[in-house]
């Protein structure tokens, strides 16, 4: 590996260490003039591009230093080889990545593998550019030369070392030229520093030796940094590290979450300039063990809702409304496979975030958000691929869904690295990335409109029912709709004794003197899928029973919680309010003799008017009662 200013190194090790001394006339002969050599702070930050010209060859290096946190970054090129070097000394950890080959050292003890120098500063340890170490070192000695020279035709102040051989020992000299900020002015002024670092040269003879060697390195573009992309802080993207430090853990994720994900699959060998994208919306939940997925497909789009309690996939085409009811299969991206059972993914498991090799990388942007970022590796057909996960970081937040301010694991992109053989050699692999792109990710609880499968039962058996709920809480009901209907079909599920898909079509209607809530209860399925079979799914008539029984006995008590005022609220079902009906989406439904505590002669009839609004996708529900009349059959309004 090339040290760039590797000489600088030795001659400040060299004199530390007293190993040569004394000066004569083969080195320049110093000004008059006592002008001090400029200083580059230690906690300073900037960047500087390097071009080493010696031996016949020439080495181009990009070096960042940041001062102020500790860290140096070097990026040079020999003979069309590309090394990065990244020295954090905060972790005492040295990267080094030629190619894609990662490397990770101790920096304490393999500081001579880089251009860098630990110094001491108030007493503790400091990593130091070279360039600052030059600046800083009275151990140097630098006496000025002049100010009458010139480098690429920029006027420069000049400064030298020199060390002659005593009794054949070694011969070094160091010239260093820094601007003349009276003569000339940089493209880029800097503040901080009005006179900057133009080049160096040494020259140096090994001991025993006659001919003395010349190298010069010509510093370029020195630029102070006030502010530095985050990017160029961390390891570029798709490398894996072994043995790296990882100082922070993946995040956790919800048990219920929902996104929309965009699938960008380059093909390969086409250099990404030819692939294909894929929109779907997906939705986990794994307390109640369901799946949403939609996607478009031949011009149309599908929905399909895997039920882990029942091991059925229900595949919906939304042009034709045609439904296929099949077995889950272990191969899809919510499902595992464990012996002869499928189960469905845990969140870890979605995302890949069980992998034990996982490290932290720091923090990179995607489509302008900043982003933590961690890699890992897993096998993948007996080759190793890597996986890279970004999340929101801490100083961005969601302002969808109400939730500003509020603070959960996001991720925001998931990328594989996949080798795949290439066309030429099918013995050497190229990378392809595979990239999810996350979108409007949400931790919400489970929606039971989402996970509509009511078409796929059309000729199956099920029943309709209404049970009356009272009026006292409907205006806390209506501003907490969502998790009451949520706390109810939880109930009716454990109460009842059927899979939650079963309960189905639920409808909650609100009149001034009462809140009813239609519902439709399907039959079992005729088969189950590869999963354990479900410890509770009655038949259609035993479940119905239960249902009678529980309302008679006050069983059914629907506890949620309001967002509004942070309370608890308990709503009973009245007793004797259960009817059973008939398929009250034909636009209305007749009850008849409802008396549940309600303030009404035996001869009630009330009459319930559904209404389809928003596009198919929300119900709004208007209930009108009719006292002491006949039967009125009302058409859609």
């Amino acid at each position: 590996m090339s040290k760039i200013w590797i000489k600088f190194i030795f001659c400040i090790f060299f004199v530390q260490f007293k190993i040569f001394a004394g000066q004569d006339s083969v080195c320049d002969p110093p000004s008059s003039d006592d002008l001090k050599i400029p200083s580059l702070p230690v906690n300073g930050k900037f960047r500087v591009l390097i071009e080493k010209n010696a031996d016949g060859i020439t080495e181009e290096t990009t070096e960042i230093y940041d001062g102020l946190n500790n860290v140096g970054i070097i990026t040079y090129y020999l003979a069309s080889i590309k090394t990065k070097m990244y020295a954090y000394y905060k972790i005492n950890e040295l990267i080094t990545i030629a190619g894609d080959v990662c490397k990770v050292y101790p920096l304490n003890t393999s500081i001579g593998l880089t251009p860098f120098q630990i110094i001491n500063v108030n007493g503790s340890q400091h990593i130091a550019s070279p360039l600052t170490v030059l600046s800083l070192s009275q151990d140097l000695n630098f006496k000025f030369i002049g100010s009458d020279g010139f480098v690429r035709g920029i006027p420069v102040n000049e400064w030298q070392y020199c060390i002659e051989p005593i009794q054949g020992s070694a011969f070094l000299k160091i010239t260093v030229s820094f601007s003349d900020e009276k003569k000339w002015t940089p493209a880029l002024q800097i503040k901080s520093f009005p006179s900057i670092p133009v080049q160096v040269s040494i020259q140096y003879r090994s001991p025993n030796e006659t001919a003395i060697k010349n190298e010069f390195y010509s510093i370029t573009k020195f630029r102070e940094l006030d502010f530095v992309q985050e990017e160029e802080y961390f390891t570029p993207k798709g490398i894996y590290c072994p043995g790296r430090k990882s100082v922070m853990k993946l995040p956790q994720i919800p048990n219920s979450f929902a996104f929309a994900n965009q699938v960008v699959v380059p093909f390969p060998n086409s250099f990404d300039k030819v692939g294909t994208i894929e929109t779907l919306f997906e939705e986990y939940n794994l307390e109640n063990k369901v799946f949403h997925m939609a996607y478009s497909s031949a011009n149309s789009i599908s929905n399909e809702i895997h039920d882990f309690n029942t091991g059925l996939v229900y595949k919906t085409d939304r042009k034709t409304g045609n439904c296929l009811v099949s077995n889950i299969t272990g191969s899809s991206v919510d499902s595992l496979k464990n012996g002869s059972f499928i189960y469905e993914r845990n969140p870890s498991q979605i995302f890949d975030l069980e992998e034990s090799s996982a490290q932290f990388v720091g923090l990179k942007r995607v489509n302008g958000i900043n982003c933590y970022v961690w890699i890992g590796q897993r096998a993948l057909n007996g080759i190793n691929s890597s996986i890279e996960w970004y999340f929101l970081s801490d100083l961005w937040n969601l302002t969808d869904y109400g939730i500003m301010g509020q603070r959960y694991s996001v991720p925001i992109q998931v990328i594989m690295y996949l080798p795949v053989p290439t066309q030429q050699d099918i013995n050497k692999n190229q990378i392809l990335e595979v990239k999810n792109n996350i979108f409007a990710f949400s931790p919400i609880p489970f929606v039971d409109r989402d996970y509509d499968i009511n078409s796929c039962y059309e000729n199956s058996a099920k029943k309709y029912f209404i049970f009356e709920l009272g009026a006292d809480l409907s205006h806390i009901i209506k501003s907490n709709l969502y998790e009451f209907r949520r706390s109810l079909i939880k109930i009716l599920h454990e109460e009842i004794k059927v899979t939650i898909l079963r309960i189905s079509q639920m409808e909650i209607v609100f009149d001034p003197n009462g809140v009813f809530v239609l519902f439709t209860l399907l039959d079992k399925p005729k088969s189950y899928g590869p999963v354990p079979y479900p410890k509770d799914d009655l038949p259609l008539e035993d479940a119905a029973k239960r249902l009678r029984e529980s309302i008679e006995k006050d069983k059914i008590q629907i506890e949620f919680k309001s967002f509004e005022d942070n309370d608890e609220y308990i709503v009973p079902v009245f007793k004797d309010s259960l009817l059973e009906i008939g398929n009250y989406k034909e636009g209305f439904v007749e009850i008849n003799n409802i008396k549940a505590n309600r303030k009404y002669s035996g001869g009630a009839v009330a009459i319930v008017t559904i209404v389809a609004v928003v596009n198919g996708l929300i119900f709004g529900l208007f209930l009108t009662l009719l006292i002491k009349s006949k039967k009125i059959n009302l058409s859609f309004l």
